[in-house]
């Protein structure tokens, strides 16, 4: 995994593989739950994904990383099919499997960018800004409450849509 973007410099990181294995492992978990967390409206996790998958498909094509490319676009591909009968009023929905799928994918497929040198970390964590931007939210405001950051609230994104009348 590419730590570069830590240290300015000509420093090269090299993690041992018990750290990588369990940084790997908070970043695929932490992505998949982040995506479950995001799927809370009509077409939100898969209008997300579909944002991200067209930014992961240009870098990827970028970087001539075509095989990557080629699997972004079929995310993407299957996420505007299913799109089309996900917005609301939806007729199907994406339930928990759906989105832990989107999530796993979108985590593993990320690192297989950075093992390539397409993209680093840093620029994968932002590009999924918005899921993991509403995951850390949400479990900063429980803490600083004093309750589980596993117990369930209306403190993600969708409630806040929601509230606002959207």
């Amino acid at each position: 995994i590419n730590l570069d973007f830590i240290f300015i410099g000509p420093q090269v990181i090299h993690l041992s593989p018990f750290l990588s294995l369990i940084f790997t492992i908070i970043w695929i978990s932490g992505i998949t739950n982040a995506f479950n967390w995001l799927d809370g409206l009509d077409g939100l996790a898969s209008g997300v994904t579909s944002i991200i998958c067209l930014s992961f498909i240009f870098i990827s094509f970028i970087t001539y990383n075509y095989i990557l490319g080629i699997i972004f676009l079929a995310l993407f591909g299957s996420n505007l099919g299913f799109l089309r009968y996900n917005f609301y009023p939806s007729k199907i929905m994406m339930g928990d499997g759906g989105s832990y799928f989107l999530g796993c994918c979108l985590a593993i497929f990320s690192i297989l960018l950075n093992q390539s040198g397409s993209c680093n970390l840093l620029v994968s964590a932002l590009i999924m800004l918005v899921p993991l931007g509403d995951m850390l939210t949400v479990i900063i405001s429980r803490l600083k409450k004093g309750i589980s950051p596993f117990y369930p609230d209306r403190r993600h994104l969708h409630h806040r849509i929601l509230y606002f009348g959207f």
